[in-house]
């Protein structure tokens, strides 16, 4: 599902942008949408199994600090070589609106439900 949106997003950008400026924006949208992921299956963890996550830095900005040194590590994972792999993966495929749209709700669904379980009401 990542290679995917990595691939929707820098075919999209790389129309318009250079390849290293395509590939770093591909590589943050992989970012945000593993993240959002990650914290919608955390809430659900708290929210129906009453898990502990104390191991979550209570301090905003170490958790800020961390996100900024994961964010390489996602732009290293897409190297030159698993481009080429994606291309040749995804080379008879064109992008089309349906695939953008695809790929704003694997992001906004999560969003939502992140909201939804969070709520304080």
């Amino acid at each position: 599902m990542y290679n995917y949106i990595f691939w929707v997003v820098f075919d999209q950008s790389r129309i318009h942008k250079s390849v290293a400026l395509s590939r770093w924006n591909a590589s943050m949208v992989v970012f945000f949408a593993a993240w959002m992921h990650l914290l919608l299956l955390l809430a659900i963890c708290a929210k129906f199994y009453n898990a502990v996550l104390s191991f979550l830095p209570k301090d905003k900005t170490v958790a800020i600090a961390c996100i900024f040194l994961l964010m390489p590590l996602v732009h290293r994972f897409y190297s030159e070589e698993r481009i080429q792999k994606l291309y040749e993966k995804y080379a008879k495929k064109s992008v089309r609106a349906v695939d953008i749209l695809l790929i704003a709700a694997l992001i906004a669904i999560p969003m939502v439900g992140l909201f939804i379980l969070r709520w304080k009401g």
